[in-house]
């Protein structure tokens, strides 16, 4: 599971940036990672992202979100090639 996950404004206008830190206990493969963007009031954004990782490689990332400006909840569900 991520080991950190932040939000904040995105340089690009519109959007908010999720960053984290996830590590790949497993071997490698393409890794399936569903973003979820939760607003106070409820409003979620959620996104699916495809990244291909190398055995045992601890990923940082640094994803651009469209979403309208406001103060979000950030998280990463990781899903790893059987």
């Amino acid at each position: 599971s991520p080991k950190l996950v932040a939000v904040a404004r995105s340089p690009e206008p519109g959007h908010e940036r999720l960053t984290a830190a996830v590590p790949n206990d497993g071997g490698h493969g393409e890794v399936t990672l569903e973003l979820t963007l939760r607003r106070h009031g409820g409003n979620v954004v959620r996104e699916k992202r495809h990244v291909d990782k190398e055995s045992h490689e601890r990923l940082s990332l640094a994803i651009d979100i469209a979403a309208p400006p406001d103060t979000y909840t950030a998280s990463i569900d990781v899903r790893y090639p059987d």
